[in-house]
């Protein structure tokens, strides 16, 4: 369980990038699925942020735990569906959507880290380069849907571009 701070989750692409499929949090739960599995973790996990702190839960009682406690079995289902859910995300940034569809989507989904993130931690995490984000924000504000400022304009004409992207 990570108790404090932040980690990323990434894999090691074909020409040794780094493809990232989610950036972790506190509080939450990370290897559910290797320790049901009792598979090894299938991903690099590091620490972003000093003291991150990660709790390491003893395997038997965990499932203990889940075979006891539907409270606790239902936070991690719940858990893992969010996972689901994130790598979901990550399959079609890394491999289905364009660059600008990759960036539309970050922004609606993660409105407050656009606005105060890094462009290369951003371009890190869509899979792109820094030069290719920095076009795409480009043509986002010539179409008027974000600001100088990286402020957003216009919350219905961005779901009306990915709309049109995606389809």
């Amino acid at each position: 369980a990570l108790l404090d701070g932040h980690l990323k989750l990434y894999k090691t692409g074909i020409k040794s990038n780094e493809v990232v499929l989610h950036y972790f949090t506190q509080p939450t739960m990370i290897a559910e699925m290797a320790s049901l599995e009792g598979i090894k973790f299938p991903a690099t996990a590091i620490a972003t942020k000093d003291n991150t702190k990660v709790l390491l839960i003893d395997k038997e009682k965990f499932l203990r735990l889940l075979e006891e406690d539907s409270t606790f079995s239902f936070h991690i289902i719940r858990s893992l569906t969010k996972k689901i859910k994130a790598l979901e995300l990550a399959i079609n940034r890394n491999l289905v959507f364009d660059a600008t569809t990759k960036v539309a989507m970050y922004i609606n989904n993660n409105p407050i880290e656009f606005k105060n993130g890094k462009n290369k931690k951003i371009a890190s995490e869509l899979n792109i380069t820094p030069e290719t984000l920095s076009r795409v924000l480009r043509k986002l504000k010539e179409i008027k849907i974000i600001d100088k400022k990286l402020n957003l304009l216009d919350q219905d004409k961005l779901q009306m571009f990915i709309n049109f992207n995606l389809n």
